[in-house]
């Protein structure tokens, strides 16, 4: 039988050694549906009606999340409960913005940002409704022309019963 030197086989044994002690993180998302999100955190999400393949998660037990495609794009729609005043950009988008503009979804005032790489335009809209306490975004990855993300937003947005 032929010995394999000891220099080899101990990276070897270390290797293996180390995995069986390594901790694996929980992935702070998961599947849910929409009613799962009303009962848990109270929220309720507007779609486009012409929304396709949705599917709606739930981010560190306090973010709801529904992806979808819409108008040929990959959507994100984000809602998450705030006490805070501040607004919170919650979209999980962090580029440099080309443009930033306000625009009103429902009674609020949002922030739309959008750039433009390869001929692609990306873009996000945030906004709080400070009533409720509810902090928004929603993001296409392609197609977020400022018409697009106003009524993206706008039919993400449910005021509340009795909110004008």
């Amino acid at each position: 039988m032929r010995r394999i030197p000891l220099l080899f086989l101990l990276p070897l044994l270390l290797i293996c050694g180390c995995r069986k002690n390594q901790v694996e993180m929980p992935n702070p998302i998961v599947e849910s549906s929409f009613e799962e999100i009303q009962q848990k955190l109270g929220i309720t999400f507007g779609i486009p009606k012409d929304a396709e393949n949705i599917y709606y998660s739930i981010i560190a037990g306090n973010l709801a999340q529904a992806d979808f495609t819409w108008q040929g794009a990959d959507c994100t729609a984000r809602i998450k409960p705030s006490t805070s005043t501040e607004l919170e950009d919650i979209s999980g988008f962090y580029y440099k913005w080309d443009k930033e503009v306000e625009l009103p979804v429902g009674y609020n005032t949002a922030t739309a940002r959008w750039f433009e790489s390869d001929g692609e335009i990306t873009g996000i809209v945030i906004w709080q409704d400070i009533v409720p306490g509810l902090t928004y975004s929603v993001s296409m990855k392609q197609n977020a022309t400022l018409e697009n993300l106003f009524i993206l937003a706008n039919a993400v947005f449910i005021p509340l019963q009795g909110d004008s």
